[in-house]
């Protein structure tokens, strides 16, 4: 896991197949969005998911800007939503 920006995390999955780095995602985002401890002052956390995968041999700097990008596109489309970069 790295931190890419203010609010933008990277996480690198090695050796999932779509299915699986799709349910690591689903899960992810549920754990994250939970309501959260008053003493926090946050009701509510909100988490924007965008998806790469490879498919043959793609440079890693592509990868993580298709998957960034998918995750531009779910905060613009509302938010709290999970896109994969196509």
């Amino acid at each position: 896991i790295a931190y890419v920006a203010a609010d933008t995390f990277a996480l690198i999955l090695v050796n999932v197949d779509r299915h699986t780095a799709f349910d690591i995602s689903r899960r992810l985002r549920a754990t994250l969005s939970e309501t959260m401890p008053p003493e926090l002052g946050l009701n509510v956390l909100s988490i924007s998911v965008g998806l790469s995968h490879e498919s043959g041999l793609i440079d890693p700097a592509e990868m993580f800007a298709d998957a960034h990008g998918a995750m531009f596109d779910a905060r613009q489309e509302g938010g709290a939503r999970m896109l994969i970069a196509c």
